[in-house]
């Protein structure tokens, strides 16, 4: 069964409830890796005191940086962080530190996943060629749309990732444009896509941020989307 993450940039945010975060690094005032034993500690009684937890943790480092995503993974596991995306682009000269930085969020635990995106170049063929059992897909059909390409026919049906996707952005835009709109009045076939996924019991997560300025607005249009699927 699916469940709801929001994504927040800073954790006295409203969460409507939902109680899965998505953070970015820097969050908590410095880089994870650089957080002292207390500093650590303080943030996890909060969570705990919230009944909120970490689902998705987003991180920018250079692959050549092994030691400081050591640090980072012990962290995260400390922080009962459940996924990390890896943001930073890499070339095919990094594939030996990926093949690491993978290996050491597999000990702790902790899935690594990777959102195809316009910025890093990554494209799902190209995601298969180091995916593990231990890694994952972030899926935000507006992406693809913003690279002028349909995202459900033309992209994601016949990817072939269908099990590899944690979480699905609930994001709308126009077709090869930067610019964003409500749920359901652009181009990014995100009811395609959730669609597909939950036809294959899909047990990942629904995200949801406020994107247009408006997450009443988003939240219900979702909620209308669901009752159509």
């Amino acid at each position: 069964m699916f469940k709801y993450s929001i994504a927040l940039n800073n954790l006295d945010a409203e969460t409507y409830g939902i109680d899965n975060l998505e953070l970015c690094d820097g969050v908590f005032g410095k880089p994870l890796h650089l957080l002292t034993g207390a500093e650590t500690e303080e943030i996890r009684n909060r969570l705990i005191e919230k009944r909120q937890r970490i689902v998705l943790y987003t991180v920018d480092m250079p692959l050549s940086g092994l030691s400081e995503y050591a640090d980072f993974f012990r962290r995260a596991h400390l922080l009962y962080i459940e996924n990390v995306k890896l943001a930073t682009a890499f070339a095919p000269e990094d594939s030996e530190n990926l093949s690491q930085v993978i290996d050491m969020a597999r000990g702790m635990g902790i899935r690594l996943l990777f959102e195809p995106t316009l910025e890093n170049g990554l494209s799902l063929e190209a995601y298969k060629t180091f995916r593990t059992a231990a890694t994952g897909l972030v899926l935000s059909p507006v992406e693809f749309a913003r690279q002028g390409k349909m995202p459900f026919r033309s992209v994601f049906y016949k990817s072939k990732v269908h099990g590899d996707v944690v979480f699905v952005r609930m994001q709308d835009g126009i077709m090869g444009t930067d610019t964003l709109v409500p749920l359901e009045e652009g181009n990014s076939e995100v009811k395609e896509c959730l669609s597909l996924l939950l036809a294959r019991s899909y047990d990942g997560y629904i995200s949801v941020s406020d994107y247009c300025g408006n997450m009443e607005d988003t939240l219900r249009r979702l909620a209308e989307m669901l009752m159509r699927i």
